[in-house]
């Protein structure tokens, strides 16, 4: 017997943790199993126990993040998060519905239950996860008409995403083995320097570990001359002497200045006049 109308011809069942994160990757394609381009297009996921005869609206949807987030339009690529304390709920069946909008026309492309299981844990059930490309669950939904169906394909990544795989692994290895073989080694001389991390010479490398270095291996010192041959004391202060601290000893004649220069005398080949008290004066006339 063949059936008409607008239900899915097959429904899944979502076996989902209470107070678990749950995210979910949905493929909308054509019965063919290419792409379908959804841009433009609304994914609402309705979540509930079950369906009043007065219900008007999806206020009773026990998940808050019901719009699905179009991810890559042209590829029919879109994403749902739902976080851990959204599935705070007592165990049991409930019924879910996945509808698809466009241009005003709205089509249900997921029809099914979810089964609520018990657990044991509530920690981490006011944790919040940012949705990133792994996804722990996926599903292909294939339009034919007004009917869908809908395959389950397990852990799928985003569009654009890749992951490493054992076998990508075993190919670089063999890689690897095979350079060795040919005699091409990966050594410091092929790895440039970065923007914060630079190599090292042998020779600065020495040169790092030796704190303790010689005057003759520091390198760019100044040439001093023969100033590092005399005493501090050979030299004249910039300040002056301090007389305080001369407390005799015979005075460099280099280092006494004449006497009209000492303080408190004057000379002159005129009389004086003026002065001050005990100040001295000497007159010379030729």
């Amino acid at each position: 017997m063949g059936y008409l109308g607008n239900t899915p011809d097959s429904q899944i069942v979502l076996r989902l943790q209470a107070r678990k994160s749950f995210a979910l990757g949905l493929w909308i394609q054509d019965q063919n199993g290419n792409p379908l381009d959804i841009s433009g297009s609304s994914i609402r996921v309705v979540i509930r126990k079950r369906v009043p005869v007065d219900a008007v609206d999806d206020s009773g949807n026990l998940i808050s993040s019901s719009e699905a987030v179009i991810m890559a339009p042209t590829l029919g690529f879109a994403r749902v998060a739902i976080q851990a304390a959204e599935l705070n709920h007592p165990p049991g069946e409930y019924l879910i519905n996945i509808v698809l909008s466009n241009a005003g026309y709205s089509s249900t492309i997921i029809n099914g239950v979810v089964e609520l299981e018990q657990n044991t844990e509530f920690t981490s059930m006011d944790e919040t996860f940012i949705p990133s490309a792994a996804f722990s669950s996926s599903l292909e939904i294939a339009l034919n008409g007004g009917n869908t169906v809908n395959v389950r394909t397990g852990p799928t990544l985003a569009p654009g995403a890749v992951t490493f795989t054992a076998e990508m692994e075993e190919k670089l290895l063999s890689m690897y083995a095979g350079a060795i073989a040919n005699g091409t080694t990966l050594t410091a001389d092929d790895i440039a320097d970065g923007t914060t991390k630079v190599m090292m010479t042998a020779a600065e490398r020495l040169q790092l570990s030796n704190l303790s270095l010689a005057w003759d291996d520091i390198a760019g010192k100044p040439d001093f001359g023969d100033i590092i041959t005399y005493d501090a004391a050979d030299f004249l202060p910039a300040s002056g002497i301090d007389a305080s601290k001369v407390t005799g000893g015979v005075l460099n004649n280099n280092r006494v200045p004449t006497m009209h220069g000492l303080r408190g005398n004057s000379d002159g080949t005129a009389a004086p006049s003026g002065g001050a008290d005990n100040d001295f004066y000497f007159q010379y006339t030729p």
